[in-house]
C-alpha cells in the first residue's frame, strides 16, 4: 500500500524577480513607526538612558528613507504622547474592504461638487 505522503503531490510556481519587485514597490514605504513596546527615547543622549544601544544608538520611534524600503506589519500605528500616526498605503490603496470602496466613492463624489 502507498503511504499517504507518496500520493501527495507538490507542485511550484516560478515568479520572475521582476515581479516580485512590482509586488514590493507596491506594498514598500517610505516611514514606518517601530514597536513602541522597544520604549520611547527623547535623544538627548543620557549616558544612562535605558533606549541607547550598546553600540551607541537609539532605539528610535520611527523610520524614514527618500525611498519606500519597509514593508509596514501593521495597518495603523499610533504615538499619541509623541502626537505621531501612520496608516499604511497597503491597507488604504490595496487591500481595501468594499465598504471602505463605497466610503472612498462618496467621498470624491462630495470632492467632485
Amino acid at each position: 500500500a502507498a503511504s499517504a505522503s507518496a500520493s501527495a503531490s507538490t507542485s511550484t510556481t516560478q515568479v520572475e524577480p521582476k515581479e516580485i519587485v512590482k509586488v514590493f514597490g507596491r506594498l514598500a514605504e517610505k516611514y514606518i513607526m517601530l514597536d513602541d513596546s522597544g520604549g520611547m527615547c527623547c535623544y538627548s543622549a543620557c549616558s544612562d538612558c535605558e533606549y541607547r544601544l550598546p553600540g551607541g544608538g537609539y532605539r528610535m520611534a520611527d523610520q524614514s528613507a527618500s525611498r519606500p524600503k519597509w514593508i509596514a506589519t501593521y495597518d495603523e500605528r499610533k504615538f499619541e504622547a509623541q502626537g505621531k500616526e501612520h496608516v499604511t498605503r497597503w491597507s488604504t490603496e490595496i487591500f481595501i474592504t468594499n465598504e471602505d470602496n463605497n466610503n472612498n466613492n462618496n467621498n470624491n463624489n462630495n470632492n467632485a461638487t
